[in-house]
């Protein structure tokens, strides 16, 4: 859905806005949420499920089905003994909010009547439990056993798409992941979710998006009903994990063995659920308990093993590959009943992964000699760029060979680099094989503390420090990666924290919050000790004063392997961070379970990765592709061309990006509130409804404003500087009030009709401002440059000349400046207003026998405006580039 190698970013503006009359609108419907709160407790209560908590709900009856009110309904959490009682209404009902998933026990008793028990109520997160005791007529010391027939396996009362993956399917079920198991990928089985084909998919079908530099951790991206992968939301114990720079991946995926649930909701969110537009996943990570539980494990996957020969192996063994990953979890408590700890640690190691490419290299009769390079044995003629100044008047060399005296010292230095061919021909001929390694550790602490029956707190940390390294192709020629990712080494450092809690100011009335930080320390680099393009190939303008300009220029030869360091991203150090914050307030009151609360999300992005373009690279780039050996109107241009072109130092197009400050930051702010309400007309009639409000703020820099070019008048706008306001004229438009309905009724105790209705908004950020102009300089030498005609058969320039930036460059101190006519940059229009994703369903489910459940429903989405690179650029159909 979005390019990455446009040059303009152009969010569609909305088609409506906030009036005047729409925010009475929301004004009338947020206050009549909260005067239904006051009509009194007319029927049942409701249950209530939360992000981060499960609700365990039900009424209290006797054999005949007549409410008991009075009955007293004892909760008791299995694992840390933390208990409350719940005295039942008037019609018998009770509900219990704010519960930490996990087993309870729940005992329902009254006077005249035998107690029920059930041993083992599960309540999971974001989900309403049902439980309906029926007491029979006896002595309230004789307990029943209801546990057999007290289970459901129906959603009975909310009308959203929710999955839970319990602990055991986690740990049970194949997980895949090119460096160990992954609980993403038991995502891609969830209804309506797709793997992300798009990006580098793995050999064993799982879809990892970027280089493993830029996603250590190995997220797997995925769409869900056809909404973009750019617009999920994952969180670890209610605390955000988004990847600011890459919102496809998650910053951190935590260990599978550490996971008691995940719960993924893909269609018509709760009100509480915001800021997500495809899935929103909340991950919740296991406790200790009251009793010391520890497990495991190691996984090994050794090419020894019998593993398939590549039919391109050049050597009669098997290159050695070994995946290891091995670990541990270990909980109970530290105070009985009070306090509780969790900890673990993973290592994750793939150590001498040998990766096999087959690339094509010029053989040694295509390679500097004394007398220079013959051409005779590829069929190809090679035209002398200086025997004309009209390229469709060239004359080929003599003999159609390149005397040594035209070849370039860059080049010829360069080849000298190359190794040999390991295989006979002009094309596939050198299998290249090296080392590759990759090495990480997870390791999690989680604290759980029941300060009494009303408070309860939890804290979590999360570290883990990567390693990876990828081999160029050619060696010391550099070239691409052997694995596609980034080259040289790639260190990296994740930190997650978050604390949380709930605590009960009166039986109906509950506070809950979580805050979470992330910070990503990641980067890459290769061979930056020296300035390679100026001081030993002695290429003007290459490189430049900062280390991180050091190495290898990009040189890129149509129809050869490229040299160098071609790799666009390379190097790149990223500082990000993250905040985030959710507050909720919930008051039970009657046939009515209101909830209030308030999302707060602060992402900043802090880097050095010069990007913005599809080939320039912060130590120059150069591109063959053999215009310049070739005669205009004659026969196209080949790779042998191409070659020829390299050995005189002739490139077609030449470029560089420059980052003129270190680091380049941009910051995003994000909030949500909204009110919704759970009213529970009867045992059998659930409606939820409420109405959420989103705002996504204009981005902001470290010290100014956004850079923002407009295509208007062709200038950028730096806000704050030079009288420019601080939003540099744009408009990010006030915000969208976002309706949630849904309704969910049982037809007796095995049937249960759903339907619900959902709007959010488009949450992808505003992460393209970091590669705008000025601050992200991108170049290009103009066609035919030597003699000022536009003419593609005429370098640009020569590797003696080297690069020369046909503008001035930029004064960072200005806040209003012109595009050069040879620069690119990323930016949004004046009104970059985002609009609306619109998700509904019907659901019909049924118990079957067995304990099975058969569903069948239809699911919708319908995006509005959603915002995509466009080439404002671009020509007209048939009218040329």
């Amino acid at each position: 859905m979005f390019n990455a190698s446009r040059i303009l970013l152009i969010a569609a503006p909305t088609r409506t806005e906030i009036t005047p009359r729409a925010r009475r609108l929301a004004a009338m419907l947020l206050t009549g949420l909260f005067l239904l709160v006051m009509v009194g407790a007319l029927v049942p209560r409701t249950a209530n499920g939360q992000v981060l908590y499960g609700t365990l709900s039900g009424t209290v009856t006797d054999q005949n089905g007549a409410a008991l009110p009075g009955a007293k309904v004892e909760i008791v959490n299995n694992g840390t003994g933390s208990s409350r009682t719940i005295i039942a209404d008037e019609r018998g009902s009770f509900s219990a909010n704010d519960l930490q998933p996990g087993s309870y026990k729940v005992t329902a008793s009254n006077a005249g009547f035998k107690t029920a028990i059930n041993e083992s109520v599960m309540v999971a997160v974001n989900s309403v439990v049902r439980f309906d005791p029926q007491l029979e007529v006896g002595n309230v010391e004789t307990t029943v056993d209801v546990s057999s027939t007290a289970d459901t396996i129906l959603q009975t009362d909310r009308a959203d798409i929710n999955i839970v993956q319990t602990t055991r399917q986690v740990t049970d079920l194949p997980l895949t992941g090119s460096q160990g198991r992954n609980y993403q990928s038991l995502l891609t089985i969830v209804p309506g979710a797709s793997k992300d084909l798009g990006q580098s998919v793995i050999a064993n079908g799982a879809g990892e998006a970027n280089s493993a530099a830029g996603n250590p951790q190995r997220s797997i991206s995925y769409n869900v009903n056809g909404v973009s992968r750019l617009q999920n939301n994952t969180r670890i114990d209610g605390a955000a994990v988004l990847y600011p720079w890459l919102p496809t991946n998650t910053a951190y995926v935590p260990i599978s063995e550490s996971i008691q649930e995940v719960n993924i909701v893909t269609n018509s969110f709760d009100a509480e659920q915001g800021l997500v537009g495809g899935a929103f996943v909340n991950v919740i990570t296991k406790s200790g308990t009251n009793n010391f539980h520890g497990s495991g494990w190691g996984y090994l996957l050794n090419s020894s093993f019998g593993k398939a020969r590549n039919d391109f192996l050049t050597t009669p063994q098997l290159p050695k590959d070994v995946l290891a990953q091995y670990g541990y979890t270990v909980g109970g408590p530290i105070i009985k009943n009070r306090l509780f700890f969790f900890t673990d640690l993973e290592r994750t190691t793939r150590n001498n992964l040998s990766r096999i490419n087959t690339v094509t290299l010029a053989p040694g009769v295509l390679r500097p000699s004394a007398n220079g390079v013959d051409f005779t044995s590829t069929g190809t003629t090679i035209f002398d760029p200086l025997s004309n100044a009209d390229p469709s008047l060239r004359t080929a060399f003599p003999g159609n060979i390149i005397p040594f005296n035209r070849l370039s010292s860059a080049a010829r230095t360069l080849i000298g680099l190359l190794p040999n061919p390991t295989l006979g021909g002009f094309t596939n001929n050198f299998v290249a094989q090296g080392v590759a390694t990759f090495k990480r550790t997870n390791f999690d602490t989680k604290i759980n503390y029941t300060a009494s029956d009303k408070m309860q707190m939890f804290g979590r940390f999360s570290y883990s420090p990567t390693l990876i390294f990828e081999d160029p192709i050619l060696g010391e020629a550099g070239g691409d990666a052997l694995n596609g990712g980034q080259l040289g080494t790639a260190p990296g450092k994740v930190y997650v924290f978050s604390v949380g809690g709930s605590y009960a100011v009166s039986p109906n009335l509950i506070f809950d919050a979580v805050y979470g930080q992330t910070l990503q320390d990641l980067g890459a680099e290769f061979d930056l000790e020296n300035n390679y393009g100026l001081d030993v190939l002695q290429i003007p303008g290459t490189n430049g004063p900062d280390r991180l300009q050091g190495g290898k220029p990009s040189f890129q030869v149509t129809g050869w392997a490229n040299m160098g360091n071609p790799n666009t991203g390379n190097p790149f150090k990223f500082h990000d961070k993250q905040y985030t914050l959710a507050t909720n307030f919930s008051w039970i009151k009657g046939a009515h379970s209101m909830r209030f609360g308030l999302d707060f999300q602060n992402q900043q992005i802090n880097h050095f990765q010069p990007q913005g373009a599809d080939f320039q690279t912060v130590r120059g780039t150069f591109r063959f592709n053999g215009n310049p050996t070739a005669r205009q109107g004659g026969t196209a241009a080949n790779a042998f061309n191409a070659w020829a072109s390299f050995l005189l130092g002739l490139p077609s197009s030449a470029g560089k990006v420059d980052q003129l400050r270190n680091p380049n930051a941009v910051y995003f702010v994000n909030y949500g509130i909204y009110a919704r309400d759970h009213w529970q007309v009867n045992r059998n009639l659930t409606i939820t409804y409420g109405v959420r409000y989103e705002m996504y703020r204009n981005p902001t820099k470290d010290t100014t404003g956004i850079n923002r070019f407009d295509p208007d008048t062709g200038l950028i706008y730096t806000g704050g500087l030079s009288g420019v306001p601080h939003d540099a004229g744009m408009k990010s438009g006030p915000g969208w009030l976002l309706p949630r309905f849904g309704v969910a009724w049982r037809i007796g105790d095995k049937m249960v009709l759903r339907g619900g209705f959902g709007q959010s908004m488009d949450p992808r950020p505003f992460i393209d401002f970091r590669n705008a102009y000025p601050i992200v300089n991108v170049w290009q030498m103009p066609v035919g440059r030597f003699n000022n005609a536009d003419n593609a058969f005429v370098p640009v320039t020569t590797l003696t000349t080297g690069l020369v930036n046909p503008s001035i460059p930029p004064d960072l101190s200005q806040g209003i400046l012109a595009l050069p006519a040879n620069a690119g940059t990323t930016t949004f229009p004046k009104n970059a207003r985002r609009d609306r994703i619109t998700s509904f369903n019907f659901i019909i489910e049924r118990e079957l026998p067995w304990k099975f459940k058969g569903t069948i429903g239809y699911v919708g989405t319908r995006a509005f405006g959603q915002m995509g690179f466009i080439n404002i650029n671009a020509s007209a159909p048939g009218t040329g580039t």
